[in-house]
């Protein structure tokens, strides 16, 4: 694995990838070592790489009438995801009979993909092979056979073996090692009798690829000019957190039931990180939640944001209430004061007996103009 830096870059030397490469002739520190890359970047990062076809067809025509399984050994070096089956197709023109194909594990004969079949010209025709997409499998290291079964007079396979037809085959960079073949045995399983030589049928093949990072190629070279190579899969992490700015706080008015509605605080968020990309933006309370409230009672909205590449980071928003709805007074009735000795009147507490409404409040305080006790 590699981990990115500040920049969203990071780069890897021969020496990292080589697990002891060695010559007969040459001693392993004078080895001349290469890679075809070195460096990476956010868009390495959970990478997928592309699909490889394991074995392709070289003839468009099938020289072999054979019923009974069909079998191909390759070995697992390094894990692999596969993503596709597929039948070899005699004269590309649809497969007129129909083709079981799966893999098949050979320590213990289980089946590891599919198996599927395929008929007719429906599907997607690849290197001389009717493909079907399948949920991806992953292959750990170890050996398997891919198994075809179906074939006949309608629809013939291929046969190294007889008159020098010629067979093709890609192991990803020594992710695959092609081992041997085998045939025999009615319906779908393992093929009975062994043949010793690989890539001998057209028949079943598979799509695959690194179960995950980016395949790297280590070139190997000696002092005599001989070079060998193989694939590393290289993981590009990418674990630095994304730095949120939220909005400011906010002074938020309070509706008639003295509630705060939480506005959205996603919008006006920004944010930095190391891999620009699209990030995932979520707050709690969400926006449009009622909060029971007050005049300056204060809230606290989390604003989270993702980078999609398992980081995450928060900032907060402080949120106050502002209770700008006035209370509705309901006052005492008309009354009729009995003047005093001097003629006056004497005004009595109306306060005591006023009542009043009011989106926030319970308890009010009251005056009166003029003051009870004053002598109009």
């Amino acid at each position: 694995s590699v981990i990115l830096d500040n920049t969203g870059n990071a780069t890897i030397t021969p020496a990292q990838i080589n697990n002891g490469s060695f010559d007969n002739c040459t001693a392993s520190n004078t080895l001349i070592l290469g890679l075809d890359q070195t460096a990476f970047d956010c868009d390495d990062v959970n990478a997928t790489p592309p699909d490889i076809t394991a074995y392709s067809a070289v003839s468009n025509n099938g020289n072999q009438a054979y019923g009974e399984r069909l079998g191909m050994v390759f070995t697992v070096n390094t894990a692999v995801e596969i993503t596709d089956l597929g039948a070899f197709d005699d004269g590309q023109n649809g497969l007129n009979l129909p083709i079981t194909v799966g893999i098949i594990r050979n320590s213990d004969a289980v089946v590891m993909a599919g198996p599927v079949t395929l008929n007719g010209g429906g599907n997607l025709l690849v290197n001389g092979h009717r493909m079907t997409a399948i949920a991806p499998v992953t292959l750990p290291p170890g050996q398997y056979t891919i198994v075809a079964v179906g074939y006949g007079a309608a629809e013939q396979n291929g046969n190294s073996s007889v008159d020098g037809y010629p067979g093709s085959a890609t192991d990803g960079g020594g992710l695959l090692v092609f081992n041997s073949a085998g045939y025999g045995g009615s319906g779908f399983g393992l093929p009975t009798d062994p043949w010793p030589v690989a890539n001998v049928f057209h028949a079943g093949t598979f799509t695959f690829r690194p179960v995950s990072g980016v395949p790297v190629i280590l070139t190997v070279t000696d002092l005599n000019g001989n070079s060998s190579s193989c694939t590393a899969i290289v993981t590009v992490v990418d674990n630095q957190a994304p730095t949120p700015t939220c909005e400011p706080a906010q002074i938020i008015v309070l509706n008639d039931d003295c509630e705060l509605l939480v506005p959205d605080l996603i919008d006006g968020a920004t944010v930095t990180d190391n891999c620009p990309g699209n990030f995932t933006w979520s707050q709690l309370p969400v926006a449009g939640t009622l909060l029971a409230g007050g005049e300056n009672q204060t809230y606290t909205v989390t604003v989270t944001v993702d980078d999609g590449n398992g980081n995450s980071n928060t900032c907060t928003v402080l949120l106050t209430g502002d209770d700008t709805t006035p209370p509705v007074p309901t006052c005492e009735d008309p009354q009729t004061i009995i003047l005093n000795a001097d003629c006056k009147l004497s005004v009595p507490d109306l306060t005591n007996g006023a009542g009043a409404t009011d989106n926030c409040a319970s308890v009010f305080s009251w005056t009166q103009i003029p003051a009870a006790g004053d002598l109009l």
